[in-house]
């Protein structure tokens, strides 16, 4: 699912694609190295992402709305997501 949506930049744009992504990522790579599965909120404290997009997850679960520009937010979010899917797949 992940690989073909790396090229749309307009699905990054909306807020919990970005959450999802991450997520879904710090998920998949508990399960491919440790072959354990992990709760939404241990995969937000290891997402790779810098602390300020795992903070902002956590604010949006809990109801708020991201402070940062969702061009950054895209940015960030796809390259962690692209750089974990070659890693992973690599």
């Amino acid at each position: 699912f992940w690989v073909p949506v790396l090229r749309s930049r307009t699905f990054w744009l909306r807020d919990e694609y970005v959450d999802l992504s991450l997520v879904t990522m710090a998920r998949a790579e508990a399960a491919v190295r440790e072959d354990r599965l992990i709760t939404k909120a241990e995969a937000i404290s290891r997402i790779r992402a810098p602390e300020w997009l795992r903070d902002e997850i956590r604010k949006r679960r809990a109801g708020h709305r991201p402070r940062t520009r969702p061009t950054r937010r895209a940015r960030v979010a796809r390259d962690v997501t692209a750089g974990l899917i070659r890693e992973l797949l690599g």
